[in-house]
């Protein structure tokens, strides 16, 4: 599919042996063949070479709703950023971004992870409808902003005192927010020029010491997370197997879909490195008549598959590599690019 974004990882059969003449299958201790189109940053680095190859890539993606660049941008375990100088950055069109750790207090950023709406060069209005196909995952934000705004890199034009406010997500559908562990407030909209945003998802989060601010947001599907603070709805917010989800109500405005639990669901496969630095793919457990994210209760139900184990293919890998992959029962992991 066209539009999918970074590192897509589906589980196929588990033993095989014979494919070394295949190319793109992962070799044991070694950094795998990602491509460059995947982006992996170390807490060792500088935080200004961060934050140029961060800003680059948002300028880039950021406007290009109808482009053929995909991105996966990834945190290795560590501290990104601080409360005197936080990271912020803008997530945009066909990027993921990710921690590598095992859980996702492993990987830490001070700063902000922006989505913002979408304003025409010409007088219109400033809108975040169109705020599709990205994600994060996998990392611990602590909303950190300056005292000063930032140089925001692009600049949507909007009052830059305004959108250093808050962390904004301002996304409308295909833009999921997993196993994120948000300390401080969020807002669903970006509400500095009242930009309509229709639609999102959260799974597997915690949200502390601040709120969730829905704003403007029209609906959002919120999944086995814990949250501290709600407010407001406009049409739609379903709530599945969250801690501290508001109470349910089905009035002409704050309407909210509450279920205690979640009866069945499985969370995405994910990437990671071990302490030994090799990379490996984790797959969560099927959970049943679940409660809160997967990981606040200890050590994490699933199973860990060496990256060894996966053949890596990009756009310009022939479909007969991967289909004899498959057959010897390789796991599968399509980096960033358009299959056709």
């Amino acid at each position: 599919m066209g539009k999918r974004v970074g590192a897509l990882v589906a589980s196929v059969a588990v033993a095989c042996s014979a494919l070394c003449a295949v190319p793109g299958v992962a070799a044991a201790s070694s950094m795998p063949r990602f491509g460059p189109n995947v982006i992996v940053f170390t807490a060792t680095m500088s935080q200004a070479a961060i934050q140029t190859k961060l800003n680059e890539i948002a300028t880039q993606q950021v406007p290009d709703q109808f482009g053929q660049q995909r991105y996966a941008v990834f945190f290795a375990p560590g501290t990104y950023g601080s409360a005197a100088d936080p990271l912020i950055f803008q997530v945009g069109y066909y990027t993921q971004v990710s921690g590598l750790g095992a859980h996702p207090g492993d990987v830490v950023v001070n700063g902000a992870i922006d989505v913002f709406n979408q304003c025409p060069p010409s007088p219109g209005p400033c809108e975040g409808l169109a705020n599709f196909w990205r994600s994060v995952s996998n990392l611990t934000l602590n909303v950190s902003l300056p005292k000063s705004p930032p140089t925001y890199v692009p600049d949507n034009g909007e009052n830059a005192a305004c959108r250093n406010s808050n962390e904004m997500w301002a996304v409308s559908q295909a833009a999921p927010m997993r196993r994120v562990i948000m300390n401080g407030t969020v807002t669903l909209q970006d509400y500095c020029n009242q930009g309509f945003v229709s639609g999102g998802f959260f799974a597997d989060d915690e949200f502390n010491g601040g709120v969730v601010i829905n704003a403007g947001q029209q609906q959002f599907f919120t999944r086995n997370s814990n949250v501290d603070s709600w407010t407001n709805s406009v049409w739609n917010q379903v709530f599945l197997g969250d801690n501290g989800a508001p109470t349910a109500d089905f009035g002409k405005t704050n309407q909210y879909t509450v279920l205690p639990t979640t009866p069945l669901s499985q969370s995405e496969p994910f990437l990671y490195t071990d302490p030994t630095g090799d990379y490996n793919v984790f797959v969560p457990a099927v959970q049943h008549n679940s409660v809160g994210p997967s990981y606040a209760g200890g050590a994490e139900a699933g199973r860990s598959i060496p990256i060894r184990r996966f053949f890596i293919a990009n756009p310009s890998t022939p479909v007969w590599a991967i289909n004899a992959a498959l057959a010897f029962g390789r796991n599968l992991i399509l980096t960033p690019g358009v299959y056709d």
